[in-house]
């Protein structure tokens, strides 16, 4: 900088890009600091009737983002390929067998039957040690 000196907040050191000869701040590293861990929340949440009804419902925790978003995905997909209903049908037997499907569906959801009515699933990052 040309006759100019620049005091810096504490914290905080300055420095002189090069380009502009302007100055800008960054953050002095510190000697304890170390990097924060993250984990991979994932949870579902609920839209629609009755939503309000229901809390965001967290469901697994993950230390690498790709396993959070490899079975974020194998939720996904089975929870948007329950048994079809017997649409038009006015047999009684017909809806009793779709009822019979949806509850060996729901037991079988990969979250757990809880989960089997939120209509959200989503990966949340969370930083540890704040």
């Amino acid at each position: 900088m040309t006759g100019k000196s620049a005091t810096a907040p504490k914290g905080l050191v300055a420095a002189v890009n090069q380009g502009d000869k302007s100055p800008w701040l960054t953050a002095a590293p510190r000697s304890t600091e170390r990097s924060m861990a993250t984990v991979f929340l994932v949870m579902a949440t609920a839209s629609g009737f009755r939503a309000s009804e229901r809390q965001p419902l967290p469901l697994r925790v993950f230390v690498d983002r790709s396993e959070a978003d490899g079975w974020l995905d194998k939720l996904i997909d089975y929870h948007v390929s329950p048994p079809e209903q017997p649409h038009g049908s006015d047999n009684e037997e017909d809806w009793s067998e779709w009822r019979m499907q949806m509850n060996a569906w729901r037991a079988d959801h990969p979250a757990g039957v809880v989960a089997a009515d939120y209509q959200h699933f989503g990966v949340y990052d969370l930083p540890l040690g704040l």
